[in-house]
């Protein structure tokens, strides 16, 4: 591909990374909601989503880098607004999740889903970082799988279970 050519599609470095990251996070949210959404109850789906999420990085190595990449691109001020809408994507599904099963009474109706629901996000991403830091290079992605089941250890016991 000649520069002309890169550039004719892509304005720029960024701009070519923000649409891989887009197609990415779709393909993600589609992986995440096959392998967690057949579950016929909210919470269940919910749970479902944490082992979903340590097969999808074990299955695409690129989404563990991701939201690396997404920090990075947020600072830049024309990305930062489809960056959110990226993450915007994962925090509304398990919302959702968290809304259902609130309904259902398996989650305590005091919660703020939405608040929940960004935390749960937030932990998923903050531990690659964390195990990135606190694992040699050669466990890192085995210490983030252990802390991912974990996280979801702790939503089971929010639920009861």
């Amino acid at each position: 591909l000649t520069k002309g050519a890169f550039y004719f599609h892509f304005a720029s470095k960024e701009q070519l990374a923000l649409a891989v990251l887009a197609e990415k996070q779709r393909q993600w949210l589609e992986f995440a909601r096959e392998q967690a959404l057949d579950q016929p109850r909210a919470i269940d789906q919910l749970l479902a989503l944490g082992p979903a999420l340590i097969r999808l990085h074990r299955q695409d190595p690129s989404a563990y880098s991701a939201q690396r990449l997404s920090r990075d691109l947020a600072r830049v001020p024309d990305l930062a607004g489809p960056i959110r809408a990226q993450m915007r994507g994962w925090i509304d599904l398990v919302a959702g999740l968290i809304g259902q099963a609130q309904r259902d009474g398996d989650l305590p109706a005091r919660l703020d889903a939405a608040a929940l629901a960004a935390i749960l996000v937030a932990a998923t991403d903050g531990l690659k970082d964390l195990s990135d830091i606190l694992d040699p290079p050669s466990r890192s992605r085995r210490g983030f799988e252990q802390r991912l089941q974990q996280l979801t250890a702790l939503v089971e016991a929010l639920a009861g279970r």
